[in-house]
């Protein structure tokens, strides 16, 4: 009899110390992660205090410091310098570029559709990429900004009478059916956090290449 009432005792007090183990991991990780966070702050301080005293940029440096001085209203001649001697910009894995580096292409770009600049020459802008391959969420990559910017830079052409040529490569000569299948099977449901134009992102990539002679690719297979 006092074993089952032990057992009813025990299994009525489970919720409760549940809870407070809880409640004790919580305040475990809360005091960890402000140690780490202290110990994060420290460096990051002793950190950009050594680059200010040597005179160094790093990668976020050269961004914000590029932003900051095409922002500026005090740059007026810089403008006027990059009018001169750029007319073909070439953007590269556009899915990896963040938010400020298209800030800045704006900036570079910004006499490209704004009429007759410094020179009667042709200029034009061209970016290539792909959602479905950003890696760089690290250095801040947004993949949204890749079509967001198309829509952009495709009204300021129409705006000023320019053409504006949109392409889609949907042949891969790089990766077989059956890779390029799990790929769109895995982006299928979460294509709206990857991109801001799901109707041009929903299309499926398509092979190139050859099966291979022995065996078979798994792509293929429906069954």
């Amino acid at each position: 009899m006092k074993d089952a009432q032990l057992v009813e005792q025990l299994n009525a007090e489970q919720p409760r110390v549940g809870t407070l183990l809880d409640r004790l991991r919580a305040v475990i990780c809360c005091e960890r992660s402000a140690a780490l966070l202290t110990v994060a702050d420290a460096v990051l301080r002793r950190y950009h205090d050594e680059k200010a005293r040597r005179g160094l940029l790093d990668y976020e440096d050269l961004i914000d410091k590029a932003l900051a001085l095409l922002t500026s209203i005090d740059a007026a001649w810089v403008h006027y310098k990059l009018d001169l001697g750029i007319d073909h910009l070439l953007i590269d894995e556009a899915q990896d570029t963040s938010s400020k580096q298209w800030e800045i292409v704006r900036k570079l770009v910004a006499e490209f559709t704004a009429g007759a600049g410094a020179r009667d020459v042709f200029r034009s802008i061209f970016a290539v990429g792909d959602e479905k391959q950003s890696i760089y969420s690290f250095q801040n990559a947004a993949p949204k900004e890749f079509a967001a910017m198309r829509r952009y830079f495709e009204r300021a052409h129409a705006a000023s009478g320019l053409a504006f040529l949109p392409g889609r490569l949907e042949h891969s000569f790089r990766s077989g059916v059956s890779i390029l299948a799990a790929v769109d099977l895995v982006f299928a449901d979460i294509a709206a956090s990857v991109t801001s134009d799901s109707g041009r992102f929903s299309a499926a990539h398509r092979s190139a290449r050859r099966p291979a002679r022995h065996g078979r690719d798994l792509g293929t297979d429906r069954t």
